[in-house]
């Protein structure tokens, strides 16, 4: 906080109670640069947001830049999956929308067990069993996971997204990277589908405009016990709306 040192690893054991940020009442108010290796305490989303916090408090001028470190092999995002969902569910318990758990750090498609996620896998593996997946056929894909994705009367038994996850991360590293790109594919195809038909959640979004003119204002309801009042407003107009 001083200034002395330019780099600091923490840990779980090393976090408790401890402050990192660009604290105005310190001399090192640079900002921080905090990468995120996984680790045992990313088990536990509450774990996770208290890690961050660490660097990312008040009293600062300026908020950490979150990076967080993974490689390129694609089962690994069988756990950023994880934590990402885990994030996302934190932040619809704490704070009534899912977009505040994770910190702005995971996109809605890191989360792999949502809605759009498991439609964009079961278009894989209906790829696969129709040969149109030119990587993989159905018989090497029964060999290397040891998975069905069919049974002996032709019906689909399609695994479930995390049986389908873990038996990823026992493929060879090239094999891994192909399913996981097709699969990434679909499931980009799929929420562009679903935005352009206007079917896509995204979520709580914030408007900002420059101005807007009023119409009239009306009183609706008068609490009698605090005095508390709340108000209808009409707004005719609102120039250069931003969403964000």
């Amino acid at each position: 906080m001083d200034g002395r040192k330019q780099i600091l690893i923490f840990s779980d054991a090393g976090g408790t109670g401890r402050s990192y940020h660009a604290d105005l009442g310190c001399d090192n108010q640079r900002q921080r640069i905090h990468p995120t290796c996984w680790s045992r305490a990313w088990r536990r989303a509450d774990n996770a947001i208290q890690g961050l916090g660490h660097t990312n408090r008040t009293n600062q001028p300026h908020a950490p830049i979150f990076r967080p470190v993974s490689t390129d092999v694609k089962g690994e995002k069988r756990f950023l999956s994880t934590i990402a969902c885990r994030l996302d569910t934190l932040g619809a318990m704490t704070k009534g929308h899912r977009e505040t758990g994770g910190q702005g750090m995971f996109r809605a498609e890191d989360n792999l067990e949502s809605r759009e996620a498991r439609t964009a896998l079961q278009t894989l593996f209906r790829q696969i069993q129709n040969s149109q997946f030119a990587g993989c056929s159905e018989g090497e894909f029964k060999d290397q996971t040891g998975l069905r994705l069919s049974n002996d009367q032709g019906e689909e038994t399609f695994p479930q997204t995390t049986r389908f996850r873990n038996r990823l991360l026992a493929l060879p590293i090239a094999m891994q990277n192909m399913l996981y790109e097709q699969f990434a594919r679909n499931l980009d195809d799929y929420i562009a589908d679903l935005k352009e038909s206007g079917q896509y959640n995204v979520g709580i979004e914030t408007l900002t405009v420059e101005h807007m003119t009023t119409l009239n204002c009306e009183e609706v309801y008068h609490d009698p016990h605090t005095g508390a009042k709340a108000w209808c407003w009409q707004i005719a107009r609102m120039d250069k709306l931003y969403i964000h």
